[in-house]
């Protein structure tokens, strides 16, 4: 059946909420991860010990959530567990997390863990009520198990979101020898960098894909949970649950160019194949016509490192260097000097040579240069 919600008195949690503390913490309150994660058990030997190597990409989530619970602007992280071994799934899912993250000499990092077993795929309604009831004193990230953060987390502690707004972040790629290759043992060069402006950073799919939404409470009245009745890993998924909160009132921004999301997923896709009628019918729809969030740097709540073309000054984009950002929702703008030519035909031509030639203001420090706006 559909997963019910529990309340936390029937939670069946190996720990106590609320006694990690760290950098995710401000005032009782802190950024709190929610993910689901699925376990196949036969017989009861999975009561007392669980092993993620197969399939390879459980083996990548496992990893991603050792990584995250090591973060210490996480304050915690909730993982709705589907396991086929029911009660017991937690105690052992637990148990194998606290092996590892001892070996990685941070036992405390377990501490944040709440587990809480559940008996079918959650669905996006599942998890928002989950998190509008029960973590109510939180911003809440909702993300995929295979999405890992860094210390640019510090930014999202630090967020004050203005009423009725969140934050989508889009994933980049492992960075080569960093905690991927660490936990792994082998690099990850399969996944694409999804934080850009358009066909100018080399996909024509920009603003159409996030894998975390962050939020905090409570949820638009109007929300239309008949919206989100589908499952995380259905094609364009997170793109119709953005839809559902923007037509509920929710302001949505991605600030992908200060937070990192690092898509751990280098193994086989796990997509589902059932059929949900309302996402086949937005697939069809043509990608100019849906609803997007471009990566900004100016985001509502996240504090900006630093002003960008202060050297410079700013003009909109126009043919063609334009082609190269399409959309409206896109208000990039080119950084030009203070004095001298800026021809955009011209750094258009120069771009097709050698795309260095006309990087991110974020990047550089002189114009000519492109603003992520």
């Amino acid at each position: 059946g559909d997963f019910q919600v529990r309340l936390p008195k029937v939670q069946a949690t190996p720990f106590r909420p609320g006694h990690s503390q760290g950098a995710g913490h401000q005032n009782g309150t802190g950024v709190v991860l929610l993910v689901s994660f699925l376990v196949r058990c036969s017989g009861v030997s999975c009561d007392r010990h669980m092993t993620f190597a197969e399939p390879p990409h459980l083996r990548e989530m496992f990893a991603a959530l050792i990584t995250n619970l090591m973060n210490p602007f996480l304050a915690e992280v909730h993982v709705l567990l589907e396991a086929t071994n029911g009660q017991n799934g937690c105690l052992a899912f637990s148990n194998a997390l606290r092996r590892d993250v001892r070996a990685k000499e941070n036992p405390l990092a377990i501490e944040k863990l709440h587990c809480v077993p559940i008996y079918a795929q959650p669905k996006y309604k599942d998890f928002l009520i989950y998190a509008d009831e029960l973590l109510t004193r939180h911003t809440v990230m909702l993300a995929n198990a295979d999405v890992v953060f860094d210390e640019t987390l510090r930014f999202v502690v630090a967020a004050r979101l203005p009423p009725d707004s969140a934050l989508v972040l889009a994933v980049k790629p492992p960075p080569l020898g960093g905690a991927y290759y660490r936990g792994l043992h082998e690099e990850c060069r399969a996944v694409g960098d999804r934080c850009g402006l358009g066909p100018y950073d080399g996909w024509n799919y920009t603003g159409l894909g996030w894998d975390v939404f962050v939020f905090g409470h409570p949820l638009p009245a109007q929300l239309d949970y008949g919206m989100l009745n589908h499952t995380m890993n259905h094609m364009g998924a997170e793109t119709y649950a953005g839809y559902a909160l923007h037509k509920a009132g929710m302001a949505l921004s991605n600030p992908c160019l200060h937070v990192n999301a690092f898509h751990w997923h280098c193994a086989p896709k796990m997509h589902s194949r059932s059929v949900v009628p309302y996402l086949q019918a937005w697939a069809k729809v043509p990608r100019l016509q849906k609803f997007g969030v471009f990566p900004c740097w100016d985001c509502p709540g996240i504090r900006t490192p630093r002003a960008l073309c202060a050297s410079g000054s700013q003009e909109p984009l126009r043919k063609p260097l334009a082609s190269l950002f399409f959309r409206d929702m896109n208000r990039s703008r080119v950084c030009c000097p203070f004095r001298g030519p800026c021809d955009q035909s011209e750094l258009y031509r120069l771009w097709q040579r050698n795309r260095s030639a006309l990087p991110r203001c974020d990047k550089v420090d002189a114009p000519p240069c492109i603003v992520p706006t």
